[in-house]
């Protein structure tokens, strides 16, 4: 929006000396953060990608997505029940 008004303020002018600097530079900015803002969200959701099985297993460690904790609690339910069962037996 602002290149926008600084080109229609230099064709107004005659396409005479440009002394738009400031929102020019604004400008630059402005379009440069989105631009990084665009690539960066598809390139985390190309890596998002390659991580993720259809299956719903996770290659890395060969077990299903549990939510956050979920694979600590499974754990130490494990060991309580071999706990258990050493003592039991």
């Amino acid at each position: 929006m602002v290149d926008f008004g600084i080109a229609a303020t230099w064709v107004a002018s005659g396409f005479g000396p440009l002394n738009e600097v400031r929102p020019a530079l604004f400008a630059l900015v402005a379009m440069l953060l989105g631009l990084q803002t665009v690539f960066s969200s598809f390139f985390l959701f190309a890596i998002e990608l390659q991580v993720r099985d259809p299956r719903g297993l996770n290659p890395l460690v060969g077990a299903r997505y549990l939510p956050a904790g979920a694979a600590t609690a499974i754990r130490a339910a494990r060991s309580r029940m071999t706990f258990e069962a050493a003592l039991s037996g």
